[in-house]
């Protein structure tokens, strides 16, 4: 699986279709984000959201052929999954990180964590519970380890809201069921953790000058003695150098009237896509801060801004935390169904980017549908620019 014409059609299809689905999702559940002042993030999470998807596709169709999940000999559709997830993490750093540059530094944890709950924990308990209902079914009603154990993990694997790292439930790995993407919220919940106390750094002069002096210091501290391994949370610096850049008249100025920006941010991407094979390493980061640079200070009049706002861009990327947490649930179904009808192994190329295709359609409804009934309930929607998930 190496021909990248595949995800293109399939973008497109469901670009297409997304625009197509107004029974499922009126445009009020949706277009309220075009008040957001950042439009483009909103945006991008619709093409994100998919590309995690294919990577996790390929991933899935591997395991059925080798029985190991891991990642595809493909580096394009690696770095499918891992790049996405690099933008998710700067955009989640851009948009707390400028909300506190607004309040001058001081964040309400409780304010924080309320609303970071209600935005991640219905969807995520829903995918949870799903999950835990397959690893009922696998052991067959039976206990394979102790009782206490058992509710331990069951407790944390559904309440824990993916801060636990918890591989195994009843000694059933549960990646394959659809856990394998629950890991980067571990990351997100310690970003927001971290970040109220971060933010005091803000408040004055001499204090941004000492947070600066300390993050360049640790930065290189990092860089010297642990180069082979990039610290994950350094992933959310690229929106937080973006935040910076954005809320500076001067250098906003600069950077958005600089028509060359825009390709110089996609030669990036296509840098990481080309030179590299992994996202999470500091050639990666460097080129992602250029990328992310690039893509908060686009130009409204450019093509990429105008696709990113359209119709389908904006329901896509509504209903994109869904499309994220559920994606793996929604393969793992698919195929172990399929598998029963036709094996898995058999598929050729051609075989298997149909099959996926109708997945990705199929995927989209239910998306849609998470997110109607069970993430839109608990959204402020008078705020929803606000607590949008990267």
């Amino acid at each position: 699986m190496t021909s990248v014409l595949p995800y293109f059609f399939i973008m497109g299809l469901c670009f297409f279709f997304a625009n197509n689905i107004q029974w499922l999702l009126p445009e009020s559940y949706y277009l309220d984000s075009s008040t957001q002042r950042h439009q483009s993030i909103n945006g991008i999470r619709s093409i994100l959201a998919l590309s995690v998807f294919m990577h996790h596709a390929v991933i899935t169709y591997y395991f059925y052929q080798h029985g190991r999940w891991e990642s595809p000999p493909s580096n394009f559709y690696t770095l499918l999954g891992q790049v996405p997830v690099g933008i998710f993490f700067s955009i989640t750093g851009f948009l707390f990180w400028e909300k506190a540059i607004h309040s001058a530094g001081r964040v309400s944890y409780k304010k924080l964590m309320i609303s970071r709950v209600k935005r991640i924990a219905p969807a995520y308990m829903l995918a949870a519970t799903i999950i835990l209902g397959i690893v009922a079914w696998e052991s067959k009603l039976t206990v394979a380890v102790s009782n206490g154990e058992l509710i331990e993990k069951t407790l944390g694997f559904l309440f824990g809201i993916g801060f636990f790292s918890i591989q195994t439930v009843n000694n059933i790995h549960t990646a394959v069921f659809g856990s394998s993407v629950f890991w980067s919220l571990k990351y997100e919940w310690k970003f927001y953790i971290a970040l109220p106390l971060i933010a005091i750094f803000l408040r004055n002069i001499i204090l941004k000058r000492i947070g600066f002096m300390l993050l360049i210091c640790y930065f290189l501290y990092k860089i010297s003695f642990y180069y082979s391994s990039m610290p994950m949370i350094f992933s959310f610096l690229p929106g937080m150098i973006s935040a910076h850049l954005y809320n500076n008249s001067v250098s906003r100025k600069i950077l958005t009237e600089n028509r060359l920006l825009p390709f110089v941010g996609m030669g990036s991407l296509i840098f990481i896509f080309t030179f590299s094979s992994t996202m999470y390493n500091y050639v990666s980061l460097f080129f992602m801060c250029i990328f992310f640079i690039s893509l908060v200070h686009i130009q409204q009049e450019s093509k990429v801004y105008k696709l990113l706002q359209t119709r389908p861009a904006k329901l896509l990327g509504s209903i994109s935390y869904s499309t994220y947490i559920i994606h793996c649930i929604v393969l793992y179904l698919s195929f172990y169904m399929m598998n029963i009808i036709y094996p898995i192994k058999q598929f050729n190329e051609g075989q298997f980017w149909m099959f996926i295709t109708f997945i990705a359609l199929f995927l989209v409804v239910v998306s849609a549908l998470s997110y109607r009934y069970v993430e839109y309930p608990f959204l402020n929607v008078k705020n929803k620019p606000d607590i949008q998930h990267s």
